[in-house]
């Protein structure tokens, strides 16, 4: 069992070089979510700033739920995005009643009053299953990754793994047995062929920055 479970680690640690990477799909579970802890960085702030309070943090869930937003302005506007992408006025969707969660997704969202911004709020929700069933072709991402080579895109997660009778009982755990560095940015950022970070791979000693959003997950299993 061990060995099972150390090749089932190994193989998701080479799926999580980019972000995990985040696709969206349907698919609703039954479950619960394990017990984690995620570490922020506290910058201290004003008391007249404005805040944003997520009732679901990030972490790993088995069951869909609704995420409410709320902020300590109750006149801003809430605007949030769910393609990784930063929330602006010019960019998202205004919050109004909640938002259905019920797969993989990364939450950014932003508060804004008539005189004030808050900060940018990001929170990752994965679900293992979805996550072990993305599929290799998600709608907005390149089938061909561009630099100094062209490769195919491989976004999908093994099917060899996924599937097979040895190992399919435990990808869900195995997702939760280690420590999660979810990544996130527009889409552009990581994949555009004549500015993106895949830029010149793998043969070039090209590189480029960018301004990316962090979030450390470390899971406890009881």
């Amino acid at each position: 069992m061990h060995k099972i479970i150390i090749k089932i680690v190994f193989k998701i640690l080479l799926y999580r070089i980019l972000l995990f990477v985040i696709f969206i799909s349907s698919v609703n579970n039954n479950g619960f979510a394990v017990n984690s802890f995620s570490k922020e960085i506290a910058i201290p702030d004003s008391e007249d700033k404005l805040k944003l309070d997520f009732s679901y943090k990030r972490n790993f869930y088995d069951a869909s739920f609704e995420l409410i937003i709320t902020s300590n302005n109750i006149d801003a506007d809430i605007i949030y995005t769910l393609d990784c992408s930063k929330p602006s006025r010019d960019n998202g969707i205004v919050y109004q009643n909640g938002i259905y969660i019920d797969s993989t997704i990364v939450v950014k969202a932003i508060a804004i009053s008539a005189n004030r911004t808050s900060k940018i709020y990001t929170h990752s929700y994965i679900f293992p299953l979805v996550s072990a069933r993305q599929g290799n072709k998600p709608e907005g991402f390149p089938g061909i990754w561009r630099g100094s080579s062209n490769l195919r895109a491989d976004y999908g997660m093994d099917t060899s793994v996924i599937n097979n009778p040895e190992y399919k009982f435990e990808i869900i755990n195995a997702f939760k047995s280690i420590p999660t560095l979810s990544l996130s940015m527009n889409i552009e950022e990581w994949f555009d062929k004549s500015a993106g970070l895949y830029v010149g791979y793998p043969d070039s000693n090209e590189s480029r920055e960018k301004a990316i959003t962090a979030e450390f997950i470390f899971t406890i299993i009881h």
